[in-house]
């Protein structure tokens, strides 16, 4: 009998009992185990190494992936490194090992199972409470709706289970935003009372990561642009028929709005000072079809 592979099957986990019901031998799961085909993350409970360490790792603590971690497993853009974060039973405990550096934080939660991977909604629930601040809070929502872990009406539904404080960015979150950049930056300019449109189609110019006004066009550039010399020729076409279209166009790069988000805003800011969000062009004349 394959009890890696039957564990497997069972979703990564499997509970000695249920192996040992399947047939399988003490002597047999201590094989397993010393061979690295299973891991034996806590008394009672195996699981298949193929699962993500941070997952294990939960599992090992007696509860399930949650908050930051979870959310990063279904490849949700965050904007800082996630911590180790736990759900547990309500009337549950935190199990410990002694190889265990990372101590994970801890959620409470009813009927919470023992192992694997909350989902998004609930996740987002956690990391309202955890995360540091509304910006990094309000990456995580948008990059959930974006990939579609989440929806508009499940966290509208879900509000008043969120923090009160946290409130605010689930009514304000979109499911247009092409990446955590754009986040950032509208995010930011929406605490400067200014509205920004995300992934917004621009007949004779093609969609744009942000569009301030009638013309103002904002362009977020991931290191995956920079090393795509496809892409960096396509952007640059469609700056120039931006151009040609009476726009304007301020590019920016990735390090710069993580690092240096502000100094992006003053830029954006001044910009408009100057007028270069209110159309003279043909881009007024395409309003009626621009928006999607």
């Amino acid at each position: 009998m394959r009890l890696d592979v039957l564990v497997r099957h069972a979703g990564g986990y499997a509970h000695r009992r249920t192996l040992l019901a399947h047939g399988a031998t003490v002597r047999q799961l201590a094989a397993a185990v010393h061979a690295g085909r299973l891991v034996r993350l806590r008394r009672g409970l195996y699981a298949s190494p193929e699962l993500p360490t941070a997952e294990r790792h939960a599992a090992a603590h007696g509860g399930a992936l949650t908050c930051a971690a979870a959310l990063a497993s279904a490849s949700v853009w965050l904007r800082d490194p996630p911590g180790e974060c736990v759900a547990l039973l309500d009337q549950g405990h935190e199990l410990g090992h002694p190889d265990c550096v990372n101590a994970p934080s801890v959620h409470r939660l009813r009927e919470a199972p023992r192992f694997g991977v909350l989902d998004a909604t609930t996740a987002l629930l956690h990391f309202a409470r955890c995360a540091p601040d509304d910006e990094a809070f309000a990456c995580a929502v948008e990059s959930c709706l974006a990939l579609g872990l989440t929806s508009t009406r499940e966290l509208a539904v879900a509000t008043s289970r969120f923090p009160r404080a946290r409130r605010h960015v689930l009514e304000w979150a979109r499911s247009t935003a092409g990446s955590g950049l754009e986040t950032i930056v509208r995010w930011r300019l929406h605490r400067c009372g200014v509205a920004a449109q995300s992934q917004v189609s621009i007949p004779g110019a093609g969609r744009v990561d942000l569009l301030i006004g009638d013309c103002l066009v904002i362009e977020l550039d991931g290191r995956a642009h920079h090393d795509d010399p496809v892409a960096f020729r396509r952007d640059r076409e469609r700056d120039a028929a931006v151009s040609l279209l009476g726009g304007t166009t301020l590019r920016f790069d990735g390090r710069s709005v993580l690092e240096s988000p502000d100094e992006v805003v003053s830029v954006i800011l001044a910009a408009m000072e100057r007028g270069l969000h209110v159309s003279r062009s043909l881009m007024r004349a395409s309003r009626a079809t621009r928006w999607h």
